[in-house]
């Protein structure tokens, strides 16, 4: 019988200890952004994103050993795709397009940074979307970090709602 308990305690042991070593976080600066009925959005699309190659064979509690390297990608689809289709579902029009050609008609620009990674498919390690009125420097963020050893695959039609709820405050006669 005692035994038996061996294995059990070190996989409660084991799983404590990477519950612990995990953080996952929205971080939100600024104050949400009071939504009106009708409004335009310009979603920056960049050129390039970040991506962490990770060392398979580094140790699994060192962060700096595991994922070493870091590389500049094409950028890919699933967060520009995830914020229109959030602004879109509320009503809004929007517009995506590299930083160069900003659209002077939006109320609003919407710009993000990502950080992916790997685990059986991409995934989000962080990401960062930011909300300006069109000609104001005031703009407000929301931050997701995900850095734990095992990690809740985070992806773009995961996080990206969340993130958005947390930055608008919609006007009552909006759904």
């Amino acid at each position: 019988m005692r035994k038996a308990r061996k294995p059990a305690l070190l996989l409660l042991a084991i799983l404590t200890i990477s519950g612990c070593a995990s953080s996952r976080v929205y971080d939100v600066e600024g104050e949400k952004i009071q939504l009106p009925e009708t409004a335009k959005f310009f979603v920056v699309v960049p050129e390039l994103t970040e991506k962490v190659t990770y060392n398979l064979l580094g140790n699994p509690f060192n962060y700096d050993k595991r994922a070493p390297g870091r590389e500049m990608i094409d950028a890919m689809p699933d967060v520009p795709d995830e914020i229109s289709k959030y602004l879109a579902d509320l009503g809004y029009e929007v517009e995506l397009g590299p930083s160069v050609t900003p659209a002077p008609s939006a109320d609003y620009t919407v710009k993000y940074e990502e950080l992916w990674g790997w685990d059986l498919r991409p995934i989000i390690k962080m990401l960062e979307i930011e909300i300006c009125k069109t000609g104001r420097a005031k703009c407000s963020s929301c931050l997701f970090e995900e850095m734990t050893f095992f990690n809740s695959q985070p992806t773009a039609k995961s996080i990206v709602p969340r993130m958005l709820d947390e930055l608008l405050l919609r006007d009552s006669t909006n759904p």
